[in-house]
Parts: structure tokens; C-alpha cells; sequence
């Protein structure tokens, strides 16, 4: 039986995942997605803003806009050494709606970044879980254990039966 989705991403507790912005909140943070829009327009090329307001639209779980935001802060911060988060990021906003190959290339992309973090393998796993690819998926939590991230023994418990 395959495990949901769901239950990954409630494990892992997803610190980028937001209360819903609701009623003057929800105002407040369009009003400063206004405020970032106007800071682009005069200076287009910052990757901080478009990373700043990709985080905004997360929040009003305005995902194709926080993906697209994220898109331009990469295009904009070629030698950004942490640049990876970047990918990290997006990659979780493309495997919450479901876009798995593209969330596995942020995820290998972000782990040739940070070749030393055990959460980049243990997304990586558990992209290539919902695609089948088991053997692919336990190797990445086994790698993830590896480099001391203990989240990974139960996911090797659960996926690869470790």
C-alpha cells in the first residue's frame, strides 16, 4: 500500500507552510506584495525581492505565483552560494501541487548545491517515492541518515522496511 503524500509532508512539518491569510491579514499581505511589486519595478534584477514575495504568495497559497517568483530570483542570483535554498524551496511549493519531476530537478539540482544536507535527501526521497522509483527513494534516506538527519529512520522504516 502507498503511503500519501500527506503523510510526508505532515511529517516533515514544512516550515515555509503558512497559516491561511485570512480576511485583514490576507489585505495586509496583498498590500505588501503591492509594496515588493513596486520595489521590482525599479530594481528588477534583485533576487531578494523576488524571493521575498514568492514567501508572500505562499502565504495566500498563490503557488504558480511563488514558483514563478522563485524562477526569477534564480535567474537573477547566478553565484548566490545559497542559491540551493532557492531550489529547496521551489521544489517544495512544485511537490505540494503535485508537479513531482519538476520538485525531484529542484531537489537534485539544490543537493549538487548542498551535497551535505540529510533534509535535501530526505525530499529527494520522498519525490522519488511518489514517482515508484522505491530503490532510488530508499537510497536517498539511507544517504540522508548518513549525514545525521535521524528524521530519515522512519522513513526507512516505513518506505524500505530498515
Amino acid at each position: 500500500m502507498k503511503i500519501p503524500l500527506i503523510f510526508f509532508l505532515t511529517f516533515l512539518s514544512f516550515p515555509f507552510i503558512f497559516s491561511h491569510a485570512q480576511g485583514q491579514d490576507r489585505e495586509k499581505t496583498m498590500q505588501v506584495i503591492r509594496d515588493v511589486t513596486t520595489m521590482i519595478a525599479r530594481d528588477s534584477a534583485n533576487a531578494k525581492l523576488y524571493a521575498g514575495r514568492a514567501t508572500l504568495y505562499q502565504m495566500l497559497e498563490d503557488f504558480d505565483a511563488a514558483i514563478e517568483d522563485l524562477s526569477w530570483a534564480l535567474a537573477y542570483s547566478p553565484e548566490d552560494p545559497e542559491r540551493w535554498v532557492l531550489y529547496k524551496n521551489r521544489g517544495r511549493l512544485r511537490l505540494q501541487i503535485g508537479e513531482l519531476q519538476l520538485a525531484l530537478e529542484d531537489y537534485t539540482e539544490a543537493r549538487r548545491l548542498n551535497p551535505e544536507s540529510g533534509e535535501l535527501c530526505i525530499l529527494t526521497g520522498i519525490v522519488r517515492y511518489q514517482l515508484n522509483a522505491l530503490t532510488e527513494a530508499c537510497e536517498d534516506f539511507r544517504q540522508a541518515l548518513s549525514l545525521g538527519a535521524e528524521e530519515a529512520k522512519p522513513l526507512l522504516a516505513a518506505v524500505c522496511g530498515e
